[in-house]
């Protein structure tokens, strides 16, 4: 009986030893992957900041405002002819060239049917908000709408292939030079037309950069086999994204039709900034969570285990966020953008308050996706959608703009909710309530921050907001450590003492005596 059980525990130590290396390749591979993609995203957010902050001086509220409903209806008709393509490209594990090229193909004819239906929806577009230089705008982004749909498929084998390093170099140099070209039509007098330039000649150069890293034959027949394979799984995806992008859009859409779009370019201004960091982090993390999940869709364990450490770290960064914007609105506002957004200042306060919850909801659907769950997904989807346009109609009747941002934030925390119960209890069969009690400390730490910060413009008011906006990052910064200190933070890197050690790394060089 002694050789059945070495032999037994051998086996149960080779797995263990199995798993810990898989464990490690995961970890590595994540931060890889990260790393290059948050470089990018991070270059793109400065840049994007540097720029938009130059435009807001040189257009107006009204401007933004049309170009958001003109991107609003661009973006829907991309989601409806192809979105979920894209993840269902990067789960499937055994594509061949002639499934590429017949996916590839298919695209093409997506791209001209969503070209035709948006050509047809400009009119109506424009009457319904009595805009005629919508409807010239409208014409001009088809172009964006044709190379966004061809281009799903050579962008996702790139993220399929995990070449993040590509893909941030690609999105470091388009950003900046379509970022430059902006402003120089701003300042030639271009006027709204110069918003233009980033999404139509920023779709073309994508497709151009992606579709040389492949080279994908085209043929006018293809094959049906591959794409019905993938159906069941795209099909969900899209509904879901359709439902998803429309309770995050059908606010713009009722304000510039029933609030004016004087109120809509404030609205839209202060909505943006508030999504940078969830557009920033989820765009970071998601695209490289799917892809590596997705290569343990079966072992939910593993993948619950992972997602619990991402939420806590993502918790903290959320509602420290949180604190600090809801604090500092006014000094946000008026530093980036100018005097004349002061009505943003009030919508962004209230909006904020929603950053940290919607941050630790950004990488819910990537595991959804990774588990095969994209059933779940559009049905949790299709509850929170609902939810959240009742909210924002019940807001657009109020014809009060700060109310209707409460109401949205409230929506957002329910769907926060909706989707969690879904994943953690019935994909997950773990506890909720234990879930959510990981996010206590990341709450409280926010909390905290937003005290200190109300407290220190309160009794200490100083008129020039560039130094209070400084003063308020050292105070956010100093108080982090404190309470990592105390151990109100835990579980993240400790800045104290990494500072220390890039300090005591310094070498001090004597002075060249001449």
């Amino acid at each position: 009986m002694i050789y059945p059980i070495k032999s037994e525990l051998n086996f149960y130590r080779c797995s263990i030893y199995s798993l810990q290396i898989r464990f490690m390749a995961f970890k590595h591979d994540f931060a890889k992957g990260v790393a290059y993609t948050a470089i990018a995203k991070y270059f793109s957010v400065f840049i994007s900041i540097f720029i938009s902050a130059i435009l807001a001086r040189l257009l107006t509220p009204e401007d933004f405002a049309i170009i958001a409903i003109a991107t609003v209806f661009i973006g829907f008709i991309t989601l409806l002819t192809g979105s979920g393509l894209s993840p269902a490209i990067i789960q499937q594990k055994n594509l061949t060239k002639s499934d590429i090229r017949d996916l590839f193909s298919f695209t093409i004819y997506l791209a001209i049917i969503a070209s035709i239906l948006f050509l047809g929806a400009i009119p109506l577009i424009s009457k319904f908000y009595s805009n005629h230089i919508l409807e010239n705008i409208c014409l001009l982004l088809i172009v964006n709408v044709f190379f966004s749909v061809v281009n799903i498929v050579p962008n996702a084998l790139l993220f399929k292939e995990k070449r993040f390093k590509y893909i941030a170099i690609r999105t470091i140099v388009v950003q900046t030079s379509l970022g430059a070209l902006s402003v120089i039509g701003a300042l030639s007098g271009l006027g709204v037309y110069a918003l233009l330039i980033n999404p139509i000649i920023g779709s073309i150069l994508l497709f151009i950069i992606s579709y040389r890293c492949y080279n994908i034959t085209v043929s006018l027949r293809f094959n049906f086999t591959i794409i019905k394979s993938i159906l069941p799984y795209s099909a969900y995806q899209i509904g879901f994204n359709i439902l998803n992008y429309g309770y995050r859009n059908t606010d713009t859409l009722l304000i510039g039709r029933y609030l004016g779009m004087n109120t809509l370019g404030f609205y839209e201004k202060s909505y943006r900034l508030m999504m940078m960091p969830l557009d920033n982090l989820s765009n970071v993390i998601n695209p490289v969570l799917h892809p590596l999940l997705s290569e343990y869709q079966d072992n939910r364990t593993f993948i619950f285990e992972k997602y619990k450490q991402l939420t806590r770290y993502l918790g903290y960064i959320g509602f420290l966020l949180t604190g600090f914007c809801f604090s500092c609105a006014s000094d946000i506002i008026l530093i980036l953008f100018g005097e004349q957004w002061v009505p943003s200042i009030s919508i962004f306060k209230i909006l904020s308050l929603s950053i940290g919850i919607q941050i630790v909801q950004s990488a819910v659907g990537a595991v959804f996706q990774s588990t095969g769950k994209v059933k779940l997904l559009f049905f949790s989807g299709l509850l929170s959608f609902i939810v959240s346009v009742g909210a924002i109609v019940i807001g657009i009747l109020s014809k009060n703009i700060d109310f209707l941002a409460s109401l949205i934030v409230l929506a957002f925390i329910l769907a926060f909710i909706i989707y969690h119960v879904a994943l953690i209890k019935i994909v997950m069969e773990e506890n909720f309530l234990n879930f959510i009690s990981s996010l206590c400390r990341p709450i409280l730490s926010g909390l905290i921050i937003g005290i200190i910060l109300s407290s220190f413009k309160y009794f200490c008011p100083i008129s020039n907001m560039y130094i209070n906006f400084l003063l308020c990052i050292a105070i956010t910064f100093t108080s982090i450590l404190i309470m990592q200190k105390v151990k109100i933070i835990v579980g993240m890197p400790d800045l104290y003492n990494l500072l220390i050690t890039k300090l005591r790394n310094v070498k001090i060089r004597r002075p060249f005596i001449f």
